[in-house]
């Protein structure tokens, strides 16, 4: 037990519910980032449907205790587990798309939108199967949620969208923006664009 009481990862008398709860975010963690890796291997359909019971299993078990560390008052117990899982799935998203894009900040020309074409591509099929894989909690919560006081609580794909736009293309809008508009100077003067 850490001080003032609360239990600690691994503490031995920590509740077995939350430890189930901690397992399987760790389960749907490893397959979430296995969908983002850079080197997709391709996942198979069991692979697929454990990681879609992953998110069910962490969804409808509401006697789960809360891990957030400041749940929202008087949220009914299962809308709360939903909310968790939104956040730490949101966390991921963020965290990966800033550190895909710290890289390539100094990118300019034809490199950031090759980078961003490329991106985008590869960020959006992810975002896909990621979308798929939380269907469950798209048709069953979504709504609740956002009848519950939620409004930033969107389907799981929406939320892939909204988080490009504030890490990705919030960073690289001037860039992109002057690759372009140099790519139809340069049009206008050579009278041929060539699309790679």
């Amino acid at each position: 037990m850490a001080a003032g009481g609360e239990p600690v990862a691994g503490d031995i008398n920590e509740p077995p519910e939350e430890a189930q709860a901690e397992k399987v975010w760790g389960q749907l963690l490893e397959g979430i980032r296995k969908v983002y890796s850079s080197n997709r291997t391709g996942m198979s359909k069991g692979d697929y449907m454990r990681l879609y019971s992953c998110v069910y299993n962490y969804a409808v078990n509401t006697s789960w205790h809360s891990i957030m560390t400041k749940p929202p008052t008087g949220m009914h117990p299962e809308l709360s587990s939903i909310l968790e899982l939104y956040e730490r799935i949101k966390h991921f998203l963020a965290t990966y798309l800033e550190g895909h894009s710290g890289k390539k900040v100094d990118l300019m020309n034809d490199n950031v939108l090759r980078f961003y074409v490329s991106a985008w591509e590869e960020y959006r099929f992810s975002s896909t199967v990621l979308d798929g894989i939380c269907d469950f909690v798209n048709r069953t919560w979504t709504e609740r949620m956002q009848t519950a006081g939620q409004a930033q609580f969107f389907r799981i794909y929406d939320l892939t969208l909204i988080l490009w736009n504030r890490y990705i293309i919030s960073k690289f809008k001037e860039q992109i923006t002057n690759s372009v508009l140099r790519l139809i100077e340069k049009a206008r003067t050579e009278r041929t664009l060539t699309r790679d």
